[in-house]
């Protein structure tokens, strides 16, 4: 079902918009909460504004602008939780092999200082300009030796 067809909707454009609006930022929610609440919320969204719209169109917007605000807060809540357990199980699946979790982030830290290494000196060596007044005009000098064929 498309936006222009789901029977919640209102017909006025700024109903249409602001159905526009919420459905793309359902995409801030997991994608299961998505996926098993999202046409419930949608549609509830739906109703909600045209109940609100009825009381006249600053009713309307001030529900849509907290019903948006409540969404973003509520989605980003929800993922920042999930990140907050994975990272709980992230430290206990250190605590439980400290030798592995060791030879981890030293390899990273090996990889990040070589990583920063190697651009430091493509960028000194290729990228910054030379360090003469006037580089097009430098030239090398040097001797050339033939080699019998």
């Amino acid at each position: 079902m498309n936006a222009d067809s789901s029977p919640h909707l209102p017909n006025r454009p700024r109903g249409r918009f602001a159905h526009a609006l919420f459905a793309a930022l359902l995409a801030v929610c997991p994608r299961d909460m998505r996926r098993e609440y999202g046409t419930a919320i949608l549609g509830d969204f739906d109703d909600r504004y045209a109940a609100a719209s009825e009381r006249g169109a600053s009713h309307a917007d001030g529900f849509a602008m907290h019903a948006l605000f409540d969404l973003v807060g509520s989605g980003l809540l929800e993922r920042f939780e999930a990140f907050g357990r994975d990272v709980s199980y992230a430290v206990r699946g250190a605590a439980r092999a400290p030798l592995f979790a060791t030879v981890v982030v030293l390899t990273m830290a090996i990889a990040i200082a070589l990583n920063a290494t190697v651009f430091a000196a493509i960028s000194a060596i290729f990228l910054q300009p030379l360090p003469c007044a006037m580089p097009d005009r430098c030239s090398s000098y040097g001797r050339r030796t033939r080699t019998s064929a």
